[in-house]
């Protein structure tokens, strides 16, 4: 075999993306691909030939019944009431009964409506900050939330090719970790503003918060490091697993939302220099930026002149992920690769998939250059929304782990420093951080 030829009624942007998507990105097959507008036999022999035409079913050796979705431009609300069932022990959607067809589903239409992120394009359902949830997606209703679906189905594809070509060339994939923490509060009470910390002594003095009085005391006297100050503990972690990591730094304004230490305070700029020196680091927009471009670009700027480097990494404060536009904006101001795509409410795989793939713009109907990093799992996830114990927590996102090892993908975890305080409400999670690392 030299190449694959794929024969399509017309060559849509959509068509290109989803099957780059599954033989050049999750396959890694080394043929080039050649797009077939009418039959040809030309170089036969020499060529993997598959069908993606409802007029053509015997044309070549595979045939995948095409639903229609991506030869379509628009958004239409009829998807908004997709249904899935269990094909083969895997959940699919796009159903047809095409008997020369591989799969009796079209799987590229499926993996499109997936990763492409359809269904938030169409569901009005949204939480008190303006975001789409775990509940209301296709994934939690039937039950796939934590099954990397378009690996799988892209597996399934791969084994049917093998099973009449079995030398056909793929190439390797290897499940990958990656740790990142978003810092919202670099630290508890140090190095903020003598008002914010005149009004943190008073409102614990009015509650009578003996702890947090206390550590807020042996801060100011330096008889304790700031509770927050979690970083050394990080950096010493991180040297005994050799973990690939990433920081990403809060630099808004000051807000309801927006609390961390002033971007102009030289201990924050100096803690932000000391980690970019040693990892890979990026912007944690904030609340406010996601109402503004124009705050958005600010904040980008003050990490870059922090930094003297130009910043391309980003998640978004509080995961406000609002399609199109947030992504829209992140290529308006020169962001390449974002991690913002996971769930605040619920541990899994927000876009059915276990590794990075480029963002398709539905709103456009075009492929973009902006690389997504999806995350499995986060530390306030299992916390705050699920309420569960340190050792429940490790427990709930086994699956997610496994999952993402079967299929040969990157497992990204997101945390935040101050989580690995061992005070408060986040005593024994370090304990939980260490067990789950040495498990990955």
């Amino acid at each position: 075999m030299q190449k694959i030829q794929i024969l399509v009624p017309e060559l849509s942007p959509r068509i290109e993306y989803t099957f780059r998507l599954v033989f050049e990105s999750l396959l890694k097959i080394q043929l080039p691909i050649e797009w077939l507008k009418e039959v040809s036999e030309d170089d036969s022999a020499n060529s993997l030939q598959i069908s993606y035409h409802a007029a053509f079913p015997n044309f070549g050796h595979f045939y995948f019944h095409p639903h229609g979705l991506l030869s379509e431009s628009t958004i239409c609300k009829e998807y908004a009431a997709l249904e899935f069932k269990s094909e083969g022990g895997i959940m699919a959607s796009f159903f047809s009964q095409h008997l020369k067809a591989v799969f009796p589903f079209d799987p590229f239409a499926l993996i499109f409506y997936l990763v492409s992120r359809y269904e938030e394009y169409t569901c009005e359902e949204k939480d008190h900050h303006g975001r789409f949830v775990a509940q209301s997606s296709d994934a939690h209703r039937y039950n796939f939330l934590q099954k990397p679906l378009v690996n799988l189905w892209a597996a399934r594809i791969k084994e049917k090719l093998l099973g009449s070509f079995p030398r056909l060339p793929f190439g390797k994939k290897n499940y990958t970790f990656l740790a990142t923490y978003d810092i919202d509060y670099a630290f508890a009470f140090r190095a903020k503003a003598w008002w914010r910390q005149l009004g943190v002594l008073a409102r614990n003095l009015v509650r009578m918060d003996g702890e947090t009085l206390k550590l807020q005391w042996k801060t100011y006297l330096n008889k304790n490091k700031d509770p927050y100050d979690t970083f050394a503990y990080l950096i010493q972690l991180h040297q005994k697993t050799q973990a690939a990591k990433c920081y990403f730094f809060l630099l808004g304004d000051y807000g309801k939302y927006d609390k961390n230490i002033h971007y102009q305070n030289k201990t924050f700029q100096q803690l932000i220099q000391k980690l970019a020196r040693a990892y890979p680091v990026g912007l944690h927009p904030s609340y406010a930026s996601n109402l503004s471009i124009k705050q958005l670009k600010k904040e980008k700027a003050r990490l870059e002149n922090i930094l003297n480097q130009q910043i391309t990494k980003s998640r978004q404060h509080f995961l406000k992920l609002e399609f199109p536009n947030t992504y829209q904006n992140l290529l308006a101001i020169g962001v390449e690769e974002d991690y913002s795509m996971g769930y605040a409410h619920d541990v899994g795989f927000r876009a059915s998939i276990a590794e990075a793939f480029q963002w398709f713009d539905l709103s456009r109907n075009k492929a973009t250059n902006l690389l997504v990093h999806p995350f499995q799992y986060m530390d306030v996830t299992l916390h705050t929304y699920l309420r569960l114990k340190p050792k429940a927590a490790l427990d709930y996102i086994q699956n997610v782990m496994q999952e993402t090892k079967n299929v040969s993908g990157q497992l990204i975890s997101l945390w935040h420093n101050n989580s690995l305080c061992e005070a408060w409400e986040w005593k024994g999670w370090r304990e939980m951080y260490e067990n789950f690392l040495s498990k990955t």
